[in-house]
């Protein structure tokens, strides 16, 4: 893996690490992310994919402060289009994370017929959002999946709806 340290996208989304994949599949694992910041999504991370793309987030560390200033995902956003599949999984998201919108550490989206696993990670210090889930906000749309199993969500969490998660599928 690699590490991101200090990163800052005064201008846009990924303060360590922006990454844009098509009807593909990658994988983000074994890094170490630190005092990351971003001026709209994603202060760590922002990664996206087009339809029916895959991404694997996983055996990777966040900590130190990292804050996404006008946007979601303090520390990490990961968006998926129609039929895309997130696995977020084997994590560890400390220190201080913070967003302008929803999910204090972690904003994680998929539309339709999308599907997101949450497992097995753990979210600890201080994650805070101006708006809904202060450990994390995750969103399917149009009869997709969620899964989240094995969390451990512990620390202090802010957000004005779901604390530590918000949850939501909707069609």
């Amino acid at each position: 893996g690699l590490s991101f340290r200090n990163g800052n996208n005064s201008t846009n989304d990924g303060g360590g690490l922006f990454v844009e994949v098509g009807d593909a599949t990658i994988t983000i694992e074994n890094c170490i992310f630190t005092n990351n910041g971003a001026y709209d999504n994603g202060g760590c991370v922002n990664a996206e994919s087009e339809s029916g793309g895959t991404i694997f987030f996983r055996y990777n560390t966040v900590s130190g402060t990292n804050h996404a200033d006008n946007g979601a995902g303090g520390a990490i956003r990961i968006n998926a289009r129609p039929d895309g599949i997130v696995y977020f999984e084997y994590n560890t998201i400390a220190g201080v994370n913070s967003a302008d919108a929803s999910g204090g550490a972690l904003n994680i989206n998929t539309a339709d017929n999308g599907t997101i696993y949450i497992r097995n990670n753990s979210f600890t210090g201080t994650n805070t959002s101006t708006s809904v889930g202060g450990a994390f906000y995750a969103n399917t749309a149009g009869d997709g999946t969620l899964v989240i199993s094995g969390n451990t969500v512990n620390g202090t969490n802010t957000g004005t709806r779901g604390g530590g998660i918000y949850a939501n599928t909707s069609s």
